[in-house]
């Protein structure tokens, strides 16, 4: 797997035209109603011409729900088909929480709990994994660092690394741009970050008041080290100057978690990312599709998914399933039990 991918690293740093050419031969994105559909984990439409509808490919999303942080997380992994088919043994796997601010209190809702954490770390080992690393690079302050490890009890989960990706030195990182360029111009991407077997976004369930709902996709602005990409401010203005939309699309396209867990027990509503207000809502999500778990939970929010400029342009660009009538919830009835967060960003 990560063979695979450092050799398509070097091939689009190195040799251009071949991307080029294999762009042109790869099938191009068919129109729906609803935007651009997905090449990938997209069935055919049935032959008399009709509308899709839901079939064997089916994407699923499991819903995990209770107070209990590791047996709900246990839950929602288990709906969604479990990580046993994601972690192979001996695989390197890393795990990115959402670590928005160095703020030490286990009530913060900005920040991923935990107990999640744990819970993904001991399935991925039962699974086999040979090395877990965890991993962040944080927007603002160093919560990976003493005290605040401690104060959020990160340094309670046995067994793994801690890894700031903000410590990346610029040799250490690729220095690229997927075949879509949807940023035009690179990236510096750690290697051991797009290089892992593995990696599991594990993001906080909160609103953020440049994009909406802040989850599985918007997770990935963590692995850029800051130094790289901050134009000279204390926080990563160099991915902002990009578009927001755009860099949270781009570096998906350069490396897409295999497997998202959105810790929603305590969640964040209003002016995110790092002023939420915590809001009770109970609830974690799961899946290897990042497009598909972020649009259910951007749906349980109260956020219409179609109109979520990032959620739109990761669709357009194949970052996975889009159509909630081609995403299977197990666990929940994701109408009955949708909630309205409060957010400055428009939700419809």
């Amino acid at each position: 797997m990560s063979r695979k991918r450092k050799v398509f690293i070097a091939v689009w740093v190195t040799i251009p035209f071949v991307m080029l050419f294999i762009a042109a031969s790869v099938r191009p994105l068919r129109q729906s109603g609803a935007g651009q559909n997905i090449t990938a984990n997209t069935p055919e439409s049935d032959s008399s011409g009709g509308e899709l509808t839901p079939a064997a490919g089916t994407v699923v999303v499991g819903i995990g729900r209770g107070a209990d942080h590791a047996a709900v997380t246990a839950q929602a992994i288990a709906n969604a088909g479990g990580l046993e088919r994601i972690v192979s043994k001996g695989d390197t796997v890393i795990i990115k929480p959402n670590l928005s601010s160095s703020r030490g209190t286990l009530t913060y809702p900005g920040n991923t709990d935990y107990r999640v954490v744990a819970e993904v770390v001991r399935q991925a080992r039962e699974a086999g994994a040979g090395r877990i690393i965890v991993a962040e690079g944080a927007g603002t302050g160093r919560p990976l660092s003493d005290p605040v490890i401690r104060q959020i009890r990160y340094n309670t989960i046995a067994g793994v690394e801690f890894l700031d990706l903000n410590t990346i030195p610029k040799e250490d990182c690729y220095f690229v741009s997927s075949p879509n360029r949807v940023t035009r111009e690179p990236i510096y991407m750690p290697k051991i970050y797009v290089d892992a077997d593995v990696v599991i976004s594990v993001p906080k369930l909160k609103t953020n008041y440049a994009v909406g709902p802040s989850l599985g996709l918007k997770n990935g602005f963590g692995a850029p080290p800051k130094p790289l990409v901050n134009d000279g401010s204390a926080w990563k203005l160099g991915l902002h100057r990009r578009g927001i939309p755009n860099s949270i699309v781009e570096i998906n396209l350069l490396r897409k978690p295999d497997f998202v867990v959105i810790d929603g027990i305590l969640a964040g509503e209003g002016n995110g990312p790092t002023s939420n207000s915590p809001i009770d809502a109970r609830i974690v999500f799961a899946g290897a599709d990042v497009m598909a778990v972020d649009t259910i939970a951007a749906y349980f929010m109260g956020f219409n998914p179609q109109n979520v400029p990032h959620l739109k342009l990761a669709a357009e660009n194949g970052i996975g399933e889009y159509r909630m009538e081609r995403i299977e919830v197990a666990g929940a009835d994701i109408h009955e039990i949708r909630m309205d967060f409060d957010s400055p960003f428009p939700k419809d």
